[in-house]
């Protein structure tokens, strides 16, 4: 979850009234034909009433790039990306409901935004699914023009039999048809479709059909469509979402992902299929020799990303034992848009008590600044631990200079070499 600063907009003081404890906004997302303006409405539920619903995970994007939406008839300005995810959300012919960060929290009430974060697992747990928004990057977008205007899912992947249809016609491009011309020369596949079809031939272990065919046939111009292919799962790669902190809760906690790119949308189950299948057991020494260097590269790539992150989610359904150390050395890497969701958008995932010196817990608090913070994570983690770990090990990485020497800056990203020697040195008792 991301709270950037919203735009100069017309807010109607009536239109965020107070939640109650354990409260939450819905967005009712009303239907209406692609390319309409985007109508919604808001309404209070308790979580306890156990209601329907899916949630967004998305990138927020360029604050500069703006589009307007009606929120209980009153506009609001909304990110380029937040507003293509609702418009492919949206129905034709029913109401859709959602929870979405941007238009569900009044992000000017620093109270309210400190108590929906303490509430963030619980929101991200208790719904249907969950719909991963993967932004376009910029540069892919001024090189397929199309996706822009792409509308709803054109393309749903299931990981079952269903997906032949979609594989067979995929493969087809990389055919020659009877007058002799490419049939992809004929026709425009979506790009998001494009890349799902790759990686779910990896998933079915049928890459290797895809390689032959182009490496088999004489056609001059099957090698640059093939690199093409690669090239776009690489750009998949360098959407924005990856590198948020907020995905980690937003996908580790909740049952059900389904990830959404260009016109197609697919189960996170089928992207953890092809990693798996691609690294095994989480490592390659070699490239498989069928498939060019330049390609491994981009699925190790690939895999590692999605593995990484389907890990946390097994470890967190399967043991429940999480430290709010391991989490910020692990995912410390990872961008936020507010310095303080470094340790907030984490907290959710620690399964401890985060006792502080003065007997209080370690919970979200946005009237604090940043120093303190990151001050009250070391003091909680030494007082939860009993170790002076994060200080002998942490504490040296700085990019702020406001922070006490024994004070760890989360802004700074540990790399391997580091993280392997935190694991070292607790084995170490002196």
């Amino acid at each position: 979850m991301d709270f950037p600063s919203t735009p100069n907009q017309n807010d109607d003081d009536t239109l965020y009234t107070p939640l109650h404890p354990n409260e939450i906004r819905l967005l009712k997302l009303l239907p209406g034909p692609w390319g309409m303006p985007i109508c919604c409405e808001l309404s209070h539920v308790p979580l306890s009433n156990k209601p329907a619903y899916k949630a967004l995970s998305y990138a927020w994007g360029s604050r500069r790039l703006v589009e307007p939406v009606f929120l209980n008839e009153t506009p609001r300005l909304v990110t380029k990306n937040l507003y293509t995810a609702l418009s492919r959300l949206r129905s034709e012919n029913e109401p859709v409901t959602i929870w979405v960060d941007a238009l569900c929290i009044d992000q000017a009430n620093i109270d309210e935004r400190a108590t929906q974060v303490a509430m963030m697992r619980s929101i991200f747990a208790k719904t249907d699914e969950v719909i991963v928004h993967l932004d376009i990057p910029n540069q892919h977008l001024r090189n397929h023009r199309r996706l822009s205007r792409t509308p709803r899912p054109e393309s749903f992947f299931r990981m079952s039999d269903s997906d032949d249809a979609l594989l067979e016609k995929f493969m087809g491009r990389f055919k020659v048809s009877g007058d002799g011309c490419l049939r992809s020369q004929r026709s425009q596949v979506d790009v998001g479709t494009q890349v799902f079809c790759l990686i779910r031939l990896v998933a079915s272990g049928r890459l290797h059909e895809l390689i032959s065919a182009v490496a088999d046939h004489p056609d001059g111009s099957l090698p640059s469509m093939l690199s093409d292919l690669f090239e776009n799962l690489r750009y998949m790669l360098r959407c924005r979402w990856w590198n948020r902190v907020w995905i980690i809760q937003e996908v580790v906690v909740p049952e059900r992902v389904m990830v959404f790119y260009g016109g197609a949308i697919a189960p996170w189950d089928m992207l953890v299929s092809a990693a798996k299948a691609w690294l095994p057991d989480d490592s390659r020494n070699s490239d498989p020799p069928s498939i060019p260097r330049e390609y491994s590269l981009v699925l190790d790539y690939f895999a590692k990303q999605i593995l990484g992150i389907e890990k946390m989610r097994r470890q967190w359904r399967f043991t429940n034992q999480t430290t709010l150390l391991r989490l910020l050395r692990q995912f410390s890497d990872r961008e936020a848009s507010d310095d303080r969701d470094k340790v907030y958008a984490l907290l959710g995932l620690v399964t401890q008590s985060l006792s502080l010196p003065n007997g209080h817990i370690l919970l979200p608090d946005y009237s604090l600044d940043i120093k303190s913070v990151f001050i009250n994570a070391s003091l909680s983690i030494v007082r939860t631990t009993r170790s002076l770990s994060v200080i002998v090990v942490d504490s040296a990485r700085k990019y702020r200079q406001d922070l006490p020497s024994w004070a760890a800056d989360w802004t700074a990203p540990a790399d391997d070499a580091e993280r392997k020697r935190a694991e070292k040195i607790e084995r170490y008792d002196a």
